[in-house]
């Protein structure tokens, strides 16, 4: 931080990286709690009204920020961001919107409803270091092959 002070007073050129990098990590820290981070931007739904982009998935807001060493010191940079992220709705409509049909209106078999259930379950398991993968084929004949980490 004295070279950052160094760099502020106009006695060193150069902006000292690691003491920059810092604040970007206590900035980001504190935008982490707020917001959903991705990648290194920020999003939320409260920022704007989200907008509907169709096939279950939605744009919302955000930013991405950061510090840089200008000639009159220090600045905070904040640029405009937009993702998309799927729609908070039950499965049933949201696989609705994204075939363009009216699911809703004729009831589902019971077959289909465990089909609908378990069509693209994955099971990740955090205790052990191995991910069972998806369901895709009948559930009285599935059985797991377990991938190992590398």
């Amino acid at each position: 931080m004295y070279h950052l002070g160094q760099f502020l007073a106009g006695k060193r050129a150069d902006a000292p990286q690691e003491a920059l990098q810092i604040l970007d990590i206590v900035l980001r820290g504190l935008s982490t709690k707020r917001y959903c981070p991705i990648g290194r931007s920020f999003f939320s739904p409260d920022i704007r009204t989200p907008q509907r982009l169709g096939d279950g998935l939605e744009s919302w807001c955000g930013f991405y920020q950061s510090i840089r060493p200008t000639q009159m010191g220090l600045s905070l940079n904040i640029d405009m961001a937009s993702a998309a992220f799927i729609e908070p709705l039950p499965v049933i409509e949201f696989v609705a919107q994204l075939l363009g049909k009216d699911v809703l209106s004729r009831p589902l078999s019971d077959s289909d409803r465990v089909k609908v259930l378990f069509f693209t379950i994955v099971v990740i398991l955090f205790h052990v270091p191995v991910i069972l993968f998806n369901l895709y084929t009948e559930c009285f004949s599935k059985t797991f092959t377990i991938l190992k980490r590398p």
